[in-house]
Formats: C-alpha cells, structure tokens, sequence
C-alpha cells in the first residue's frame, strides 16, 4: 500500500516536472520569440534612424549651402551696425556740444530778456519803443515826415497846461489828427484780460484828462491811443467788452497797428486827392494863360504875314520900275559902249504869306 503510493507520488512528480518543463519551454520560447521581434523591430527602427539621420545629413548641408550666403550677409550687416553705432556715438557727442551751446544761448536770452522787460517798464523806453512802431505804420501808409506828419509838437490845452503828443497828422483840409504810443503795454504783459482792461482804462482817463484837442483848435474832439500790439486789445475786450465804446464816449479812439494803417491810408487818399486837384487847376490856369498867349502870337502871325506881303508888293513895283526905266538905259549903254555882260534881270515874287485858318490865331 505504501509502495503503491510511492509511485503513484513519483509518477504524479515526474509528470508534474514535465508538465512544467514544458511549461517552461513554452514560456522560454515565447520569451525568445518576443526578443528577437523586438531586436528586429529595433533593428528595423535603427535602420529608419540611420536613413533619417542620413536624411538630415543632406538637409543640413542643403542648409548650409542656403545659409552660407545669409551667414555672410550678416556679417556685413554687423560690420554696418558697428560703423552706425560708431557714428551715432560721434553724433551724440557733437549733439551734447550743441546742447551745452544751446543751454548758454538760452542762458544769455534769458539774460537780454529780462533786460528788455526791465527796459520796457521804464515809461521812456516803452514810449520810444511803440513810437518806433507808430512811425512805420504812419510811412508805410505812405504819409511825409514834417509835411503829412510830425512828432513831439508842444501846446497848450484850455486849461493852461503844456502837452505834447507823439504825434500829430495833417488832414487835407488844414485838420490834425492827435496820436498817443504811451500805453502801458509792460505792464499789461502777462496779466489776464480784466487786469488789462483796468490798466488801458487808467490810461483812456489820463488822455481824456489832457484834452489834446483843446491846444491845436483844428484838431477833432479825440485822440487816437496806439496800441503795437493786437492781442493786448482783444483780451481786454474779451474782458471788458465795453472798454472800447467808453474810451469813444471820452474822447479816445482806441487803435491798433491794422487800424491806425486804415485810418492814415484814408488820410493818404485824401492828400493824394488834393495833390490832383491842385495840380488841376495848376493845369486849367496853365491851359488858360497857354490860349491866351496863342491869341497874342497869332495877332503877331498876321502882322508880320501883312508885312512880309506889303514887302513883296514893294519889291514886284521895284522890279517893275527897274524893268521899265533902269534896264533899258542900261542895255543902251550896253550897245553904245559895246559891254558883253548882261545886266541880270531879277525875277518877280509870285507867292505871297498865307494867314493863318487856326482860330487860335485869329487875333
């Protein structure tokens, strides 16, 4: 019984062993089998990479010979970048030269403007500077200084006081017309329109105050206020938008350089207009005395032609005469003592001074 079970457990063993020799087998060629798929799909893999690697092998030097003449143009184009960054720093450093000269320009301007507004808060300078600009108006209207015009003309106004304008011009018809450039144009600078409006108010009342037209009696109630500079005017009337009328109201006519020209371009006109008429009756009185004289000339004409025609009258009877009693005696003398010479015989006067037919010089 024991024995029987031995075999048994030795068959069951031995069949056991080859079942899992089997087995084994089995898996080791199932193992053997995926590895030498796997080496070849790895060697067919390594054969795509080497072909590809070719492959881009070729590209790279199809891009290489592609690239080459980029490479080089790079290269040039460094180069320029260089002798541009060169250059720009050159300029840069000519640039900061010219702002260091800037900087002291405007230093120095700075300097010469505060000079000037110093200057001009001084009445004196500020009145010679806006007369300078009064006086290129006045002659680029085209009016004559000391004959349309003149500057700095002392009077006396009705209330006994001395004043003298900057200027006063000459109407055709004997009139002036009184100019003041003393307006407080420095002090005006800078300030807002009301500022300025109260400011060239103070001033309408002190040339209301001096009534100009009181010392020169052909001169209109007014007095024109120049003012050189158009904004000043219109930032006040934007301001004070009756300044204006109340300067009118006292006498003050308020102008500036486009409105002065029109004014004194008007004056000019008129000068102009009496220098024609001048001239024409100068003409008319010259054309008269002309006629006259004509008249005398032509009586003179006929009394010379009557002269000259009696003369030849005279003359004709004389040839007659000498025709008929002078020359026979002399041909006879002639023919008596043997003389070989003719006597001439002077020709007789036909035409005779013709009078005039002008009327002019009918006396």
């Amino acid at each position: 019984m024991n024995t029987d079970a031995v075999l048994i457990a030795v068959v069951t063993l031995a069949i056991g062993l080859a079942l899992g020799w089997l087995i084994g087998a089995g898996l080791t060629r199932a193992q053997l089998a995926a590895r030498l798929a796997a080496a070849e799909t790895a060697r067919d893999l390594q054969g795509s990479r080497v072909e590809a690697l070719e492959a881009d092998a070729g590209i790279a030097a199809d891009l290489a010979q592609m690239v080459a003449p980029l490479a080089q143009t790079v290269t040039r184009l460094e180069a320029h970048v260089r002798e541009f960054e060169r250059e720009r720093t050159d300029q840069f450093a000519r640039l900061d030269g010219r702002m260091a000269a800037i900087a002291e320009n405007d230093i120095q301007l700075q300097a010469a403007t505060q000079q000037v507004l110093q200057a001009l808060h001084s009445s004196g300078t500020r009145g010679s500077w806006a007369e300078i600009h009064l006086r290129r108006v006045v002659e680029y209207a085209g009016l004559r200084d000391r004959v349309d015009f003149g500057t700095q003309v002392n009077g006396v106004n009705g209330n006994g006081a001395r004043v003298r304008p900057d200027m006063i011009v000459r109407l055709p018809e004997g009139g002036i017309v009184v100019i003041d450039a003393k307006a407080p144009l420095a002090d005006v600078a800078g300030r807002d329109g009301t500022a300025q409006a109260k400011l060239l108010r103070g001033h309408v009342a002190a040339l209301a105050a001096k009534e100009y037209w009181s010392a020169f009696p052909t001169a209109p109630q007014f007095t024109v206020m120049f003012l050189p500079n158009e904004g000043i005017l219109s930032t006040a009337l934007d301001a004070d938008a009756s300044l204006l009328e109340d300067a009118l109201g006292k006498g003050v006519v308020l102008a500036t350089p486009a409105t002065l020209l029109a004014l004194l371009k008007t004056i000019a006109l008129g000068w102009r207009q009496q220098a024609i008429g001048e001239s024409a009756q100068e003409l008319l009185a010259l054309g008269q005395e002309l006629h006259a004289r004509l008249g005398t000339m032509g009586g003179h004409l006929e009394k010379l032609g009557s002269t000259l025609g009696r003369a030849v009258e005279d003359y004709n009877r004389l040839l007659s005469s000498m025709e008929s009693r002078v020359l026979i005696s002399a041909r006879r003398m002639r023919d008596l003592g043997g003389y070989a010479e003719e006597v001439p015989e002077p020709a007789p006067v036909e035409a005779m001074p013709r009078r005039p037919s002008a009327e002019e010089l009918r006396s």
